[in-house]
């Protein structure tokens, strides 16, 4: 992706495909049969994650690798040429939505949009990217990660979390207040859309309420907890601040000593 968020530093950098790279030689000319192996494994991995995005919204939740099989048109041995487990195409498969709403995040960031519009946006495209894909987000929030890594969604909200903390970091910086106090609030925040979100898909369609209600919801709990948190270290968050032109936080009366 290489999508730079306008305005500020933050990059978002390319995802690992998780394919292992041990046979591909050192220096600056790889063997050509060596690397085009190496990119049809890519390839192919990729064909077999999106493959089990069909599956899942064809079967649910308890789709098996004989239905993945057929809808990617392979016999079923063969997607153990290219993921360990099913354990391990999950994994691939919550890379795959993590990136999804990288993307979706990315494409909604605007330098002359304020705050509370961004981060109604910013809701849209992470429940777009979850309406989407429901039954994959029930999958990954189910499933037992392969070993010795985190859950899919666990890990793809540590990501986002650590994106909104450099995404704001410039302006701790200018305030003069350690960063570190942001951290802990990111991974708060991300967490209470992940919350919503798993109770949200848990409704049957004639309950589920619309996203833009939700959205409007998620938005004041968002808005209010980070203002709260922030004040706690004499900032304020300003939703009305446009991104680009001013701080998305202030300094507070108190800590500018009025």
């Amino acid at each position: 992706m290489g999508t730079l968020f306008t305005g500020t530093s933050v990059t978002i950098n390319p995802v690992s495909t998780g394919v292992k790279h041990s046979s591909q030689r050192s220096g600056p000319h790889p063997d050509g049969r060596v690397e085009r192996w190496r990119e049809h494994r890519i390839q192919r991995r990729r064909q077999l994650v999106d493959a089990t995005l069909q599956a899942l919204e064809l079967h649910g939740v308890e789709v098996n690798l004989a239905q993945i099989a057929a809808v990617a048109g392979i016999p079923k041995p063969k997607i153990y040429r290219h993921f360990d487990d099913k354990a391990d195409l999950v994994s691939a498969v919550g890379q795959r939505l993590r990136d999804l709403i990288v993307q979706a995040l990315a494409e909604t960031i605007e330098p002359d949009i304020t705050v509370g519009v961004h981060v109604r946006r910013a809701l849209h495209a992470v429940l777009g990217v979850i309406a989407e894909h429901p039954n994959a987000v029930k999958l990954l929030m189910n499933s037992p990660p392969p070993k010795g890594r985190p859950n899919a969604i666990t890990e793809g909200g540590r990501f986002v979390a650590d994106i909104l903390v450099a995404f704001t970091a410039e302006d701790f910086e200018r305030a003069r207040i350690k960063a570190s106090g942001i951290e802990p609030l990111a991974h708060a925040l991300v967490g209470s859309v992940l919350g919503a979100a798993d109770w949200w898909l848990l409704k049957d369609d004639a309950e589920q309420m619309p996203i833009d209600e939700l959205v409007e919801h998620l938005a004041v709990v968002l808005i209010g907890a980070g203002d709260a948190a922030l004040r706690t270290i004499g900032l304020s968050l300003d939703p009305d601040a446009v991104i680009g032109a001013e701080h998305l936080v202030r300094l507070t009366p108190a800590a500018l000593g009025a």
